[in-house]
């Protein structure tokens, strides 16, 4: 069974303004470092900080993504 991100899971079920203010808080959030928010298509979210990636884990923090050689 495949688990799906709560953002995807509220595009879903047509709650689209909420997935929206989900985004908007999390680069709210975002705002005192420099970095960049994306969502990918399977919702997915990842940040960047400098020249390193962080994603959202399952318990709700950030990893850090290896650089691809």
């Amino acid at each position: 069974m495949k688990r799906e991100s709560r953002l995807m899971a509220l595009i879903r079920a047509g709650k689209r303004q909420e997935a929206f203010d989900m985004v908007e808080r999390l680069k709210a959030a975002a705002q005192l470092l420099p970095t960049a928010i994306k969502v990918d298509r399977t919702g997915a979210v990842s940040y960047y900080k400098g020249n390193r990636r962080f994603v959202k884990n399952t318990q709700g923090g950030w990893d850090l993504v290896p650089k691809k050689k």
